[in-house]
């Protein structure tokens, strides 16, 4: 019988092309469940989550190097899930979201965020708490280190005043927090701010901040009339202020987005594909800050060829080496992997 190994070492020496040239993908972290993630600044180190454990942790892996990767959280957990996590630009420190002991329930996994809350921890191990609420979802620390955003779920019951279809994924709010570190080394926040952008809130998803630190990037559906299930990709400055969409598209899924740092917002979404509400079909797009020249970053070929081991779908990812290093949801063996292809076309 033909191994999934076998299958996936087949398809990265075959390649994929298309018109605008050869696209190369790389598995990064195929070997089960790698999922959402962050990369070190200075390139070399890949910070995600993963259930091999038995329960969500932070792993720490150097990129290109298939070594066993090191669990950051594994051995303060407490029959909880801890994920999402974001580096500090000093490649020790990092945040991430945390379930209370006990909680391992399909919502508290890190991309749900039910009950989870906001820690950091060093390569070490000393983890600190610094939020404590019903929800947290996407924390991202801004490029000089000074700034950490995140989307929090305010309270509970929870309110959202709209339609049930605008309110699907219930009422959140985007923070805003200044970052220092302490004297005993600890990564902390102050001066915490909180914004409902938009003229009816709901749904909000960090997604960090501008290559100048400027704006805040991140996706939802603030608009009265717009249902869950069409996410836009949205920016507003750090003081709360122009707030605009990027992108949005009736029917569309878009999400995880990040300035390229050349003009242009990169993001995961679904394009001109049907969002049936269990496999959105989430792929690499590009858009400039001001809307225009939408376009795909992968080929239909190439997500089609992919089909046996993603699905057709990548979600969270991170830029860094000129590269796209994404969550790709892979059925084939059970649960995510982390793939890398080039940035641009």
């Amino acid at each position: 019988m033909t191994t999934t190994k076998a299958i996936l070492a087949a398809f990265l020496l075959a390649g994929v092309s298309y018109s605008a040239g050869p696209l190369r993908p790389t598995i990064e972290r195929a070997d089960k469940f790698g999922g959402r993630l962050s990369i070190s600044a200075d390139g070399k180190y890949l910070f995600y989550d993963s259930i091999e454990s038995g329960r969500w942790n932070v792993y720490r892996g150097l990129i290109g190097d298939s070594a066993k990767p090191k669990c950051l959280t594994c051995a303060n957990n407490k029959n909880q899930f801890a994920g999402n996590p974001d580096v500090h630009p000093d490649g020790i420190h990092f945040v991430f979201q945390m379930s209370p002991p006990g909680e391992t329930g399909f919502l508290a996994e890190p991309g749900h965020g039910w009950r989870n809350s906001l820690y950091t921890s060093d390569l070490d191990g000393h983890i600190v708490q610094i939020t404590s609420s019903p929800g947290t979802l996407h924390p991202r620390i801004s490029r000089d280190g000074k700034m950490l955003s995140w989307a929090e779920m305010p309270g509970w019951p929870n309110k959202c005043n709209g339609s049930a279809a605008e309110c699907r994924f219930g009422l959140w709010s985007l923070k805003l927090a200044d970052l220092y570190i302490d004297e005993s080394d600890h990564l902390l926040i102050r001066n915490t701010r909180t914004f409902n952008p938009g003229d009816r809130p709901a749904f909000y998803e960090s997604h960090g901040f501008s290559c100048d630190g400027k704006n805040l990037i991140f996706s939802g559906n603030p608009t009265r009339g717009q249902p869950g299930e069409n996410l836009g990709i949205y920016t507003m400055a750090i003081d709360g202020t122009g707030f605009r969409a990027i992108y949005v598209k009736p029917g569309e899924w878009n999400e995880h987005a990040a300035d390229d740092c050349k003009g242009g917002v990169i993001f995961m979404g679904t394009g001109g594909h049907v969002l049936d509400g269990t496999n959105p079909q989430l792929r690499p797009r590009r858009v400039k800050w001001d809307g225009s020249s939408a376009e795909s970053l992968t080929s239909e070929d190439f997500m089609q060829s992919a089909v046996t081991y993603v699905n057709r779908t990548l979600a969270d990812f991170a830029l860094a080496n000129g590269r796209i290093y994404a969550d790709a949801k892979n059925y084939a063996q059970g649960g995510d992997a982390i793939w890398s292809f080039p940035a641009e076309k």
